[in-house]
Parts: C-alpha cells; sequence; structure tokens
C-alpha cells in the first residue's frame, strides 16, 4: 500500500479520547487502529483472520445490533481494500508468489489519487442543521480515521437504518455521509441514487460527475471555482447554496492535499469507474466487441441495469466488493483493470474530454438505447 505512516494516524485518533463518551469508545478506537494499520501497513492488502476475531470477539450479545452491524460492515469495507489494490496495479504493481502486491516504484503523484480514490467513500464534511442534534458539540471536520470518530459512526448508522424510507439529498440539508452512500450522490459508486430512478438519469449523472473530475484532473476547471459555478450542465444543483470551492469540497481540511486537487479528482474518478465492475453496483454482459472510440481496448460488457443500496441486502453488496470477487472479475477481457488503464493512458497524455467522453459514453457505460428508460436501482 502507499501509505505507511501508521503511527501519524495512530497518534491522531488517541488525540480525540477527551471528545468520547459512552461504554464502546475501547471498541471503536480498536475497530479505528485495525482499518488504520490495514490501510497503511506496507505492501499486506488483506487483514489476517486472527485480528479480525479478536474484534469481533469484543463484541457482546448486549451491545446494540447497529454497533455489531457496522463493526462487520467495516470489517468488510476497510480491510479489504479493492480499489488501493486496483489503483496500484494500474500504475504497474503486481503481485508476487506469496499474494502481496509489490511495486517498483511509486510515483509522488499516486498518494493524492489513492485519496481522491477514497474520497467517494469517505469524503470529509461537516454537520449540516438536519444532523447536528446527533453529534453535540462536533463544529470541525468529520473523516475518518482522523476527525470525529464517532461522530462518523452514528450519522452512518442513522443514514444506513433510515435508507430504504427516507431520500437524502441536498435540499433535505443532509450531510455528504448519507447522501453518498444511501442518498442522491450513488452515482459515485456507479449506481442509481433511487430505486426507480431511470437508467437514462443514472447513466447522466455518471457522465456528469466523470466530466467534473477529468477536467479538474487536466487544469480545464480550476479547483478553485466555487461549485455552484462549475461548468459541467446540473452540477450546480448538487451543491447549490454551500458556499464551497472544488478545493473545499474534495479535501477541506486536509492540507496536505491542498495543492493538489487535480489528481484527488482524478482518483474519485477512478473509484466510480472501478465500482462499475462490482456485481452489487453494476449487472454487465459479457464483454464483446471492438471499441470503435479508443484504440486497442475491447468493450466492456454493455451495462444491463444500475442498483441501488436501498434496493438489495447490505450483505451480499459487500461480498460482491470483496477483493476475492475483485480478482475473479479480472478473469474478463476487459475489466476494472485495463479501463483503468486505458484512462490512465487518456490522463498521462492529456487527452481532451472530447476523447475520453466518447470512450466512457460508448464502451465504458454503454446501455442499449431501449434500456435507457427503464428503471434502475431494482437489486
Amino acid at each position: 500500500m502507499l501509505f505507511k505512516n501508521q503511527g501519524f494516524y495512530s497518534v491522531a485518533i488517541c488525540k480525540k479520547v477527551n471528545s468520547f463518551q459512552g461504554s464502546h469508545f475501547v471498541l471503536l478506537l480498536t475497530l479505528m487502529l485495525f482499518f488504520v494499520s490495514a490501510e497503511t501497513s506496507a505492501f499486506k492488502l488483506k487483514p489476517t483472520g486472527t485480528t479480525e476475531e479478536k474484534i469481533v470477539s469484543k463484541l457482546e450479545r448486549t451491545d446494540p445490533r447497529w454497533l455489531r452491524n457496522i463493526v462487520n460492515w467495516g470489517i468488510n469495507h476497510f480491510t479489504n481494500p479493492v480499489h488501493e489494490d486496483l489503483t496500484n496495479r494500474i500504475w504497474g504493481c503486481e503481485e508476487d508468489l506469496s499474494g502481496e502486491l509489490k511495486c517498483a516504484s511509486w510515483p509522488r503523484q499516486v498518494a493524492p489519487i489513492i485519496y481522491g480514490v477514497h474520497w467517494n467513500d469517505n469524503p470529509p464534511f461537516g454537520l449540516t442543521k438536519t444532523n447536528n442534534k446527533l453529534c453535540k458539540d462536533v463544529k470541525g471536520t468529520i473523516r475518518l480515521p482522523e476527525q470525529y470518530i464517532k461522530c462518523w459512526f452514528v450519522l452512518f448508522h442513522d443514514a444506513k437504518k433510515n435508507a430504504r424510507k427516507k431520500h437524502y439529498n441536498r435540499k433535505n440539508g443532509h450531510a455528504l455521509i448519507y447522501r453518498v452512500h444511501f442518498g442522491d450522490m450513488q452515482f459515485l459508486h456507479s449506481m442509481a441514487s433511487w430505486k426507480g430512478e431511470s437508467m437514462r438519469e443514472t447513466k447522466r449523472r455518471i457522465m456528469m460527475w466523470a466530466e467534473f473530475t477529468y477536467k479538474m484532473a487536466i487544469g480545464e476547471i480550476p479547483f478553485t471555482i466555487p461549485v455552484s459555478d462549475v461548468p459541467v450542465a446540473g452540477f450546480a444543483t448538487l451543491f447549490k447554496g454551500n458556499g464551497y470551492t472544488a478545493r473545499n469540497l474534495f479535501v477541506r481540511s486536509v492540507p496536505r492535499f491542498w495543492k493538489e486537487v487535480p489528481l484527488v479528482a482524478f482518483g474519485s474518478l477512478l473509484h466510480m469507474i472501478e465500482d462499475s465492475f462490482s456485481k452489487s453496483h453494476v449487472d454487465r454482459a459479457y464483454p464483446s466487441g471492438d471499441c470503435e472510440v479508443a484504440s486497442g481496448v475491447s468493450k466492456p460488457g454493455r451495462i444491463r441495469e444500475f442498483y441501488s443500496y436501498s434496493g438489495q441486502d447490505s450483505s451480499d453488496h459487500g461480498g460482491w466488493d470483496s477483493k476475492e470477487a475483485m480478482q475473479a472479475g479480472l478473469i474478463r477481457p476487459e475489466n476494472a483493470l485495463t479501463v483503468g488503464r486505458k484512462l490512465k493512458e487518456m490522463f498521462d497524455t492529456n487527452k481532451p474530454w472530447s476523447k475520453v467522453r466518447g470512450y466512457l459514453d460508448q464502451c465504458v457505460y454503454e446501455v442499449d438505447q431501449g434500456d435507457l428508460d427503464e428503471p434502475a436501482g431494482q437489486g
């Protein structure tokens, strides 16, 4: 993996001791240290079973069910670093005989890209009037693993618990964590924003984010621009009135990437595209045919349906997002890795958005015209 300074994150977490209340602090701290260790240990991409068992064993039947569910979700989600694995492979890392990922060298640019890959799942955010009653006295930026950890878990639990009966979006004032996982920004994971959204609308939102992030990555959109002024059709409605700049949106109070927002944006784009090859996000046909608008590659399977989190079982969702499922998907002739490498090639050679749009629209996110008005988010 790319981040080796585990001590920095551990100290950051320990500094939060005084802000925690309640009997579950030790468990949450242990859990977060485990997540950080799994993320930051050099090369090791899969946690050992014994460490996982130690965390699970701390849960008693008297613990609230929401806490047990969040712990199980966290173990599966944060300790199976599929996106980091794929992104490192896109940059040329390979498995050795022991199954560990080895990288000959890591360009400096990859660290902010990995941060951007994380962003879709773990954006830095602040409380809104809708959510501030759940985290009293929290006034700063919330983000795993350094900032207001307990509040993050409380909000995530609340969002997940009510996802099937509420639609989270800008208009009803929910914090970003609600929207990116369970609300109107599920397109960040190549998913429908709600059950029944048309395939056309889901694809429109995906292409909107792709245009924004790619143009920012190549410098066509400055990262100092207010998000309400981003010159991409439909984009302003996502964040209207919040006063963010694109830099605030992506890095907020994470100063180490303050000047590298274009690379963060490219990482966010990679995350969305990688997710489109997960069977819990998208139903694809088997790959067939050449991609006529991009040289040297074939089409991934056309998209038959975009799924929505509220329309599926969360345990099934997590299973398809595992490292094992990712590796099985790489057997296909066109997959998350080959598409990621093609996109990196286009980025490295500063291809204009028009070329990238054609590749994404007609190949990576191809949907049959007759299916565009069909409802998405059913599975």
